[in-house]
C-alpha cells in the first residue's frame, strides 16, 4: 500500500480489519519492525527472486527458433534512474541534493534495471548519499547483458566496467551496452585521437 510511508502508519494499519485478515497477530509493532529492517539481510531475497524471474522466462519461451533481434531482446537491460520525493524525517534522502531543481532538492534516487524481455525488473538499488547513476550502474554489470542507458548515464568508469581483464594488458567484453555519445564540455571529456 503506497500510503504506508512511515513505521507508525504501518502499526496503525496493521490494527485495522482490512489487514487483520492477513496477520496472526493483533498489531505489528513499529519498535520490532525497525529492529528486524536493522538486521535483516536483502541478499536472502536473491534466490527467492531468481526463482520467479526463471518461472516467468519458463512461461515465456517460445518454440520457434530465435531471430538475431529476438536474441537481442533477451539480453537487453534498461537502465534509468528516478528521484523520488522523500519524507523529511529520512536522512539518507537529505543527503542526496539535485542541483537542477531547487525547489525539489531533496529527493531519495531508486536506480532500475530492467529486463526488456520480460519486463520483469532485474534489480532497485538504492545508491550511497552522492553516489551517481553512472557510478550506481557501473558496479552492477552483469556478464553477456545489452545494457540501454538513458541519457544521464556517462563516464569512463562505466564504460570501463562493460570490459574486464583476461590476462595482463589482454581485455576482453564483459556485457555490450548502448550509450549515448556527448560532445566535449560541461561534464563530458573531450576525446582526443590515438597518435
Amino acid at each position: 500500500n503506497p500510503t504506508l510511508r512511515s513505521l507508525r502508519t504501518f502499526e496503525d494499519f496493521s490494527q485495522t480489519r482490512q489487514a487483520q485478515k492477513h496477520l496472526s497477530l493483533i498489531r505489528v509493532c513499529k519498535s520490532t519492525l525497525a529492529d528486524f529492517h536493522n538486521l535483516a539481510d536483502p541478499a536472502r531475497l536473491e534466490p527467492i527472486l531468481q526463482a520467479l524471474r526463471e518461472e516467468l522466462t519458463r512461461k515465456g519461451v517460445k518454440l520457434h527458433q530465435q531471430s538475431d533481434l529476438e536474441g537481442l531482446l533477451q539480453r537487453m537491460i534498461a537502465v534509468d534512474g528516478t528521484f523520488l520525493p522523500a519524507l523529511a524525517d529520512v536522512a539518507w534522502a537529505v543527503a542526496s541534493c539535485n542541483q537542477h531543481t531547487p525547489s525539489a532538492r531533496y529527493r531519495a534516487r531508486i536506480d532500475c534495471q530492467l529486463n526488456v524481455a520480460s519486463f520483469v525488473p532485474e534489480m532497485f538499488v538504492v545508491p550511497d548519499p552522492g553516489e551517481s547513476e553512472s557510478t550506481s550502474a557501473g558496479r552492477q554489470v552483469q556478464p553477456g547483458k545489452l545494457y540501454v542507458y538513458d541519457r544521464g548515464f556517462s563516464g569512463y568508469a562505466l564504460i570501463n566496467a562493460h570490459y574486464e581483464e583476461q590476462k595482463r594488458g589482454v581485455w576482453r567484453d564483459k556485457a555490450q551496452f548502448v550509450i549515448r555519445y556527448k560532445p566535449a564540455g560541461s561534464n563530458s571529456p573531450e576525446l582526443q585521437a590515438a597518435t
